[in-house]
């Protein structure tokens, strides 16, 4: 049914506009489910009509097995479950038309869903006691009304697919609301199944600072166990989809058309807090049906911990690395330890170099083409760029992984292109201007499009290609209509418990820094590359004024305990022998100490205002190498954490030439690293502020990899050097506290 309602736009007396993106409505009464038609790329987003109220869905007409003979009592309940939420919907269009509110679904509504259990029995759907095996999610009548079914003529490009089973992309996760990306190679209607986890495999951490990781052995059961009153679990990505258990209740399901070769970015609101999903795709082909598969969980509604994994780098060798593959690493680490919350990106996690060498050829001499030729190479030149994601994220086996299993993701300003490509173009009368300016234009629209749209959605601007609504009709008419878009900055701090702001989207400036608030910390991921693309060589600054104002804001927030500050480039690096690059950009802060003293100066004064309860953490991406060390105020007598981290996986830089200790502002600031890591690396860091009622507990942690002997790169650059010169340097450090 076509969505002609109040209630698929918003509420009472609201209705949808054009201008919005599509939105899908799953219905907890049957068949009352809402389809519109409106969205900006004139695809189509809908809730299949008879879903129930978890949004089980399939295709119109799909073949399946024959469902089991009903006896007139249930074909009664099948044909009312039918037949009832129409009759509602026409009854809230008249209230509508005469700007009445609808009246609520009374509970005989709900009746008559009934789902088929693994032993051949019917039963209600809307009991949460109902829990089905992780075999019976493709089965019709189960979880999902009629199944998930494949389409051999369909693929996916961005997602997860290994050996094993994994995911699509897993963006921003709160504690009601996530965000998955998935890209297919074809036109289908892709269909998007979240099936809720039940009992205590995955959902029901226990109470406390940290919850305990089970590892056992294969064949042992890992779904929990108690001892000594301390609740042992196993993270979600650690526990096998084989052991777990769903429920219809809260499941659902949707169908959006899907153009080839794009992202599409589904957002889900109205989730169960502190609860695990499973995100299944149909209509693709079958390998896709039982590989794509990614896993998720809610936040609770207070937040009092927090795990966060740091990645930078990512540029494969030549020849694969197999099980030294860091990727896999940081999954096992994953599966181990608490559960990842945010998986932060301080650097690119693709390899830009050669698309962005490409696409800058695509574009050559552009000024001299006709307009139509123009249009098709720099459609040319956008595919280039995105096929470099689609080789990351979609054919590389270990970090297709990470994407759709470990923490939500949360990517830095950094666009796929080249160093020598960010700084525009100075005036010029050969067209070297408008080749330049065409290729940053693309860069940053296909920067928007897979790394922007991975948690803008959230914001109160955002406009996701799909928006669905999770919530039963009883809650959503209670509630008033559709869920917010999102939490504006100027609400009280007590009631932003999840809050996503970000810098405006404008033609003149380039504004991409982003601000995540996970109850008391804050997580700020700062955009170093904007004033230089908005004002090129004019450009006296490194951060914005917007910028200045939202980290002044924190400052002065009296719930934020612990800020986390996220950079593309170092904080505090100095280099032995200075150079200048060829393209102009910064290769740290220490090439603006005005304002890095200014930076550090707020954070130490905030840090002293309310010492100890108040902590500091600065993550960068590095030059090719990883270290973690301390930054003291000898006037205050404080000293913050700071970690470099990178990469994860590709070249490793010999560190020689930076300065691992110095001092800042005459004396006042100093800073010191500890051994550089030689090795692919990545940082976690763990956030607790249950654990001392006075003092955050906040750690950081290095995680090494190994990079196996004789690896090569395409330029011929091969890992196996040494480090003396480096350890040399840094023998004689002091580590600050």
């Amino acid at each position: 049914r076509a969505c002609s309602s109040g209630r698929g736009g918003g509420g009472r007396g609201v209705r949808p506009t054009c201008a919005q993106p599509a939105r899908a409505h799953a219905s907890a009464m049957g068949a009352s489910a809402s389809q519109e038609d409106f969205s900006d790329e004139g695809s189509q987003a809908s809730v299949s009509p008879g879903e129930s109220a978890d949004g089980r869905s399939g295709p119109s007409g799909s073949s399946s097995k024959a469902a089991p003979k009903l006896s007139p009592s249930q074909k009664e309940a099948l044909k009312e479950a039918e037949t009832r939420p129409l009759l509602q919907a026409v009854v809230e269009d008249f209230a509508w038309m005469l700007g009445m509110e609808p009246p609520p679904p009374s509970p005989t509504d709900r009746r008559g869903q009934l789902v088929r259990t693994h032993n051949g029995g019917w039963v209600d759907a809307t009991s949460e006691e109902v829990q089905f095996p992780f075999e019976d999610l493709k089965k019709a009548f189960c979880v999902f009304r009629r199944g998930i079914y494949a389409n051999p003529e369909a693929s996916v490009r961005i997602g997860a697919s290994c050996v094993t089973l994994e995911g699509p992309v897993v963006g921003k996760v709160t504690d009601t609301a996530a965000i998955i990306m998935v890209e297919v190679d074809s036109p289908c209607d892709l269909g998007v199944h979240l099936a809720r986890v039940a009992g205590r495999c995955g959902n029901q951490l226990p109470q406390g600072p940290w919850p305990l990781a089970l590892v056992a052995a294969d064949g042992e059961n890992t779904q929990g166990e108690r001892s000594e009153g301390w609740s042992v679990t196993r993270p979600l990505v650690g526990q096998r989809l084989e052991e777990m258990t769903f429920t219809a209740a809260g499941s659902l399901s949707v169908s959006h058309s899907c153009e080839p070769r794009r992202p599409h970015t589904f957002l889900f609101e109205g989730l169960h807090p502190n609860t695990g999903y499973v995100v299944m795709l149909s209509n693709v082909c079958q390998q896709d049906v039982d590989t794509r598969i990614a896993r998720f969980k809610t936040l609770p509604r207070v937040l009092d911990s927090l795990r966060i994994v740091v990645l930078s780098g990512h540029q494969p060798p030549i020849r694969a690395v197999g099980a030294a593959n860091p990727w896999q690493r940081l999954h096992k680490v994953a599966c181990e330890g608490p559960e990842v919350t945010v998986a932060l990106h301080v650097g690119s996690i693709v390899d830009i170099v050669p698309a962005s060498d490409e696409a800058a050829k695509c574009l050559t001499d552009l000024y001299s083409f006709t307009r139509g030729a123009r249009k098709d190479l720099e459609t040319r030149a956008r595919q280039v760029l995105r096929n470099a994601y689609w080789d990351a994220w979609g054919r590389h086996d270990g970090l297709r992984k990470i994407l759709g299993e470990v923490g939500s993701h949360l990517p830095i300003f950094a666009p796929p292109l080249d160093g020598n490509l960010l700084r525009p173009a100075e005036a010029a009368s050969d067209g070297a201007t408008e080749d330049r300016n065409t290729i940053l234009k693309i860069g940053l629209d296909v920067y928007r499009e897979y790394q922007r749209a991975l948690w803008h959605p959230l914001t109160p601007e955002g406009r996701p290609d799909v928006r669905i609504d999770a919530r039963d009709d009883v809650a959503r008419l209670k509630a008033g209509g559709a869920m917010r878009n999102g939490v504006e900055l100027s609400t009280p701090s007590q009631d932003k418990e999840y809050l996503t702001h970000s810098g405006t989207r404008s033609t003149a400036t380039v504004e991409e820094w982003h601000m995540h608030r996970y109850g008391c910390i804050c997580i700020l991921a700062l955009d170093t590359k904007g004033s230089l693309l908005s004002k090129g060589g004019k450009a006296t600054s490194l951060l914005s004024a917007l910028q200045w104002s939202t980290l002044s804001q924190i400052l002065h927030d009296p719930f934020t305990k612990v800020i986390v500050i996220a950079s593309d480039i170092p904080f505090v690096l100095d280099e032995a022998v200075p150079r200048s690059t060829a393209d102009g950009m910064p290769v740290s802060w220490s090439a603006y100490q005005d304002e890095l003293h200014n930076l550090l100066e707020k954070l130490f004064k905030w840090k002293h205002a309310q010492y100890p309860a108040r902590e500091v953490v600065l993550l960068s991406s590095g030059p090719g190498f990883g270290t973690t060390g301390d930054i003291c105020d000898h006037e205050l007598g404080l000293s913050i954490p700071i970690a470099i981290v990178g990469p994860v996986l590709g070249r490793v830089c010999n560190p020689k030439r930076c300065k691992l200790q110095s001092t800042l502002a005459g004396g006042r600031f100093s800073y010191v690293y500890r051994n550089p890591v030689d090795k692919w690396n990545f940082c976690m860091v763990d956030i607790d502020l249950s654990a001392s009622q006075h003092k955050p507990n906040v750690e950081v942690q290095m995680i090494e990899t190994e990079v196996p002997p004789g690896t090569t790169w395409a330029g011929g650059v091969s890992v196996g050097f040494a480090l003396a010169d480096s350890r040399r340097a840094v023998s004689q450090m002091a580590t600050l506290r």
